[in-house]
């Protein structure tokens, strides 16, 4: 049996290392939870991001610090359960969450446009487009 919370922290830890270093160091400025499942606004969530944004300047609240949490169970039923598919799936949720972080909104991050830092554009390039809950693997947006 899969343990898919271990598997999206392998996951997000690999992504971490292969980040370039200027990116690396923000990244892991914000902690990443796993959690079950996640629901938003009555509709299954994968992952979400909270807190303040770079952008936003420094945090003064303790619900004002960056987080990310990934909901592996979400993840894995996205996936249908395939091994592969689910770490594309964590992949590609982890980076658009942490776009946010860099300063993206979400219409930048899932379609690749308004691109404004360096950081932002590495992000975005790893991003694909969503249709339903189909993702097009592998599909890169091109620049804008």
């Amino acid at each position: 049996m899969i343990d898919w919370e271990d598997l999206a922290q392998e996951q997000v830890a690999e992504i971490q290392r292969a980040l370039p270093q200027s990116i690396r160091v923000r990244a892991m400025e914000v902690p990443v939870f796993f959690s079950p499942a996640g629901e938003r606004e009555g509709a299954a969530c994968l992952g979400i991001f909270e807190g303040y944004s770079l952008l936003d300047g420094t945090p003064t609240q303790p619900d004002e610090m960056p987080r990310i949490t990934l909901f592996f169970d979400t993840l894995a039923q996205a996936a249908n359960y395939r091994e592969s598919v689910f770490l594309h799936e964590v992949r590609i949720t982890y980076l658009h969450e942490l776009g946010h972080y860099f300063g993206n909104g979400s219409r930048m991050l899932a379609w690749g446009k308004g691109r404004t830092t360096i950081a932002s554009n590495y992000i975005t390039e790893f991003c694909v487009t969503r249709r339903g809950s189909d993702p097009t693997v592998g599909e890169e947006k091109g620049s804008s």
